[in-house]
Protein backbone atom coordinates (compact mmCIF):
# COMPACT_ATOMS: atom_id res chain seq x y z
CA UNK A 1 0.00 0.00 0.00
CA UNK A 2 2.85 2.37 0.75
CA UNK A 3 4.29 2.07 -2.16
CA UNK A 4 1.45 2.93 -4.73
CA UNK A 5 1.00 5.99 -2.47
CA UNK A 6 4.17 6.67 -3.18
CA UNK A 7 4.02 6.42 -6.93
CA UNK A 8 0.85 8.49 -6.64
CA UNK A 9 3.10 11.36 -5.02
CA UNK A 10 5.78 11.41 -7.48
CA UNK A 11 3.10 11.53 -10.37
CA UNK A 12 1.75 14.71 -9.12
CA UNK A 13 4.76 16.01 -8.81
CA UNK A 14 6.19 15.54 -12.30
CA UNK A 15 2.56 17.02 -12.98
CA UNK A 16 3.50 19.78 -11.19
CA UNK A 17 6.87 20.49 -12.52
CA UNK A 18 5.56 20.36 -15.76
CA UNK A 19 2.50 22.43 -15.97
CA UNK A 20 5.40 25.16 -13.60
CA UNK A 21 6.93 25.06 -17.38
CA UNK A 22 3.90 27.29 -19.02
CA UNK A 23 5.53 30.41 -20.36
CA UNK A 24 9.17 29.17 -19.57
CA UNK A 25 10.02 29.96 -23.01
CA UNK A 26 10.69 32.56 -24.90
CA UNK A 27 11.34 34.11 -28.39
CA UNK A 28 10.78 36.93 -30.25
CA UNK A 29 9.89 34.65 -33.56
CA UNK A 30 6.66 33.28 -33.89
CA UNK A 31 5.59 29.37 -34.21
CA UNK A 32 5.37 29.41 -37.86
CA UNK A 33 8.84 30.72 -37.81
CA UNK A 34 10.14 28.26 -35.71
CA UNK A 35 8.70 25.46 -37.37
CA UNK A 36 9.72 26.49 -41.25
CA UNK A 37 13.46 26.99 -39.09
CA UNK A 38 13.24 23.17 -37.76
CA UNK A 39 11.54 21.73 -41.08
CA UNK A 40 14.62 23.94 -43.19
CA UNK A 41 17.18 22.14 -41.42
CA UNK A 42 15.60 18.25 -41.72
CA UNK A 43 17.71 16.49 -44.11
CA UNK A 44 15.64 14.67 -46.15
CA UNK A 45 18.13 11.37 -45.97
CA UNK A 46 19.26 11.89 -49.50
CA UNK A 47 22.22 12.56 -48.74
CA UNK A 48 24.05 9.11 -49.51
CA UNK A 49 25.96 8.61 -52.39
CA UNK A 50 24.43 5.32 -53.95
CA UNK A 51 26.35 2.67 -55.96
CA UNK A 52 24.60 0.91 -58.44
CA UNK A 53 24.92 -3.17 -57.62
CA UNK A 54 24.73 -3.89 -61.53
Amino acid sequence: MYLSKSLKKERKSKEKDFIRLYGVWKSDKSAEEMIDEIRSSRSSGNTRNMIPLD
